[in-house]
């Protein structure tokens, strides 16, 4: 190196060369001189592939000519065989220095329009040299690298075409770039990840060789199950996660073999499931819609969906979520994996959240139609192959007037699940039954509670003023719970009223299941009347009709607050 920074070469070509990037690296007037001068760029892009430092210096030369303006950028460009010589030095073969000034040359040719653009990727040796700029180049190249195989995928469908055609490492670079394990780290994440994905479209749209289209499968793949990386911007990693999801959802509806092959490719199901629980709207449907569309033809795909951690919460989470398009497709997911097998349609039913998903779709205010026909399918699906899924719904059959009992009600007596008109009857009016067994069970419990309590407090006195009874003092039982277990006296009407705030849960839970008790002899009085006439109603009607008794005595044991406020019928008082 000669002093002032100015390459020094044996030859006189050699020389030349130098005198042309000391010109050239002077400052913009300089380079334009240089690339108006006849036989300049023309030298430059000859002593290119001499290699060392010569290599180095003309790349750096024609890259600070193509920076002057895009006039200047064409002439670089337009030069005979100066394109594949930078993809050449791109590639690494003349050294650092010039892979580095080369990538900077290239991109300002990239920006260009029309045949100046594309001539970068016309060159004979664009894809491989792009690819082993990207696995293997500095930081500079590799993200020159990312960016043009993305500009590449998107030119067209035959460029698109030939990344996947091409021999060599040309996908897995873009699998390197895409999960930042490129030199160009970061900042080359989301061009590698929109590569992949445009070469997954073309894939899916042009009649590639299955053996071409599965090599894309196992790309995509292979880059959405690698762990993220928290160099990469969140921002960044969506974008990645978007393209990616989206190619390998288009790849799967191109045909059942391509949907077969992402069943089949190591690390799919935990591929998808980092997709759908990252959070972020575009990329979480998109992995749905693929879950679901792999399921329907691969059942060993459904069987490690259920089985991957964190995938069916996701989908069920989906399913709940708003808008409309969301939870549709949660829920068509959920529906398809269960409907792969009865074992699988058992594990959907299990889990938490699936069947209230499902039955909320269908009572969410202002829901379209596609979410309702999705939650009956997954409601539907589940009752008639998980007996488990079968009794939940049963279960919400009661109370009558529940926000769920029509539509459970509905479900079971759908055709599939092949349940007789009498048959559903029967079942809602067991179901009810022991809801009313249950409900009487609590109050039961309550009043027995309350009453040890208020029995231990109360000896044979009067409850307010505490005073036994006597020859001119008589206590008279609390007409309101009159007959309860507690045996509440008063001297009084007076001594009630005072007394009428502490006392009040007590008599109205014991007032309610006085109440209930009165109502099951009603109905069965009716029974018999109906058995004796043989006009006998039907279980199911019968349980309607004695819902609302039972259903007021109900409320009343659970909410005694919600009560009238004055207190029950005076002590009678001499």
């Amino acid at each position: 190196m000669a002093a002032g920074g100015t390459p020094s070469y044996s030859s006189a070509a050699s020389s030349a060369a130098a005198a042309l990037f000391a010109i050239a690296t002077a400052g913009a007037d300089a380079a334009r001189k240089i690339a108006t001068a006849e036989g300049a760029v023309e030298a430059l892009v000859s002593a290119l592939g001499k290699g060392g430092e010569m290599s180095s210096h003309t790349c750096a030369a024609l890259a600070n000519i193509a920076a002057v303006d895009e006039e200047h950028a064409r002439r670089v460009a337009a030069e005979p065989g100066a394109v594949p010589a930078l993809l050449f030095a791109l590639a690494g073969r003349y050294g650092e220095g010039a892979a580095g000034s080369a990538a900077d040359c290239l991109m300002e040719i990239s920006r260009l329009d029309g045949p100046y653009r594309t001539c970068i990727y016309d060159a004979p040796n664009a894809v491989p040299a792009l690819a082993a700029a990207l696995s293997r180049g500095g930081e500079r190249p590799a993200i020159a690298a990312a960016g043009l195989l993305a500009d590449a995928a998107r030119a067209s469908q035959a460029h698109a075409a030939a990344l996947v055609e091409a021999p060599g490492g040309t996908l897995p670079a873009l699998v390197s770039g895409a999960t930042c394990r490129s030199a160009g780290g970061a900042a080359a994440v989301v061009s590698s990840s929109l590569a992949l994905a445009r070469v997954a479209y073309v894939a899916a749209e042009m009649p590639l060789p299955f053996a071409q289209q599965r090599y894309a499968i196992a790309a995509l793949v292979a880059a959405l199950r690698a762990p993220p990386d928290e160099a990469v911007p969140p921002e960044s990693a969506i974008l990645m996660q978007s393209h990616l999801a989206g190619g390998l959802f288009a790849l799967a509806e191109a045909s059942d073999d391509c949907a077969r092959a992402i069943g089949s490719a190591a690390g799919a199901a935990l591929a998808l499931s980092r997709v759908l629980n990252c959070g972020a709207d575009t990329p979480v449907a998109v992995a749905a819609a693929a879950i679901g569309r792999v399921a329907t033809v691969s059942h060993g795909f459904a069987k490690l969906a259920a089985e991957e951690p964190g995938l069916l919460p996701g989908l069920v989470s989906l399913a709940s979520a708003q808008p409309a398009d969301r939870a549709t497709a949660g829920l068509c997911s959920l529906t398809l994996v269960a409907t792969a097998s009865r074992e699988l349609a058992a594990r959907v039913a299990a889990e938490p959240g699936a069947l209230s998903a499902a039955l909320a779709a269908l009572h969410r205010p202002g829901e379209d139609d596609d979410v309702i026909t999705a939650g009956k399918q997954l409601l539907t699906t589940a009752a008639t192959n998980a007996p488990a899924a079968a009794c939940e719904l049963a279960r919400l059959l009661a109370p009558p007037d529940g926000p769920y009992a029509a539509t459970a009600h509905a479900v079971l007596g759908s055709r599939l699940l092949g349940l007789t008109p009498a048959a559903v009857d029967a079942l809602d009016a067991a179901v009810y039954d022991a809801w009313v067994l249950q409900t009487r069970l609590a109050a039961l419990e309550e009043l027995a509670a309350a009453a040890a309590a208020e029995a231990a407090a109360r000896p044979r006195a009067c409850a307010a003023c505490r005073r036994p009874p006597a020859d001119d003092l008589k206590l008279h039982p609390c007409a309101g719970c009159s007959g309860g277990p507690a045996g509440v006296l008063y001297c009084s009407p007076a001594c009630q009223r005072a007394d009428w705030g502490r006392h009040r849960p007590y008599c109205r839970c014991a007032a309610a299941v006085k109440a209930a008790a009165a109502a099951d002899a009603a109905e069965a009085a009716a029974a018999a009347e109906a058995g004796a006439s043989g006009g006998a109603a039907s279980p199911a009607a019968a349980a309607g009709a004695a819902a609302s008794p039972a259903t007021a005595a109900a409320g009343a044991a659970a909410s005694p607050a919600a009560a009238a406020e004055a207190p029950g019928p005076a002590a009678a008082s001499d």
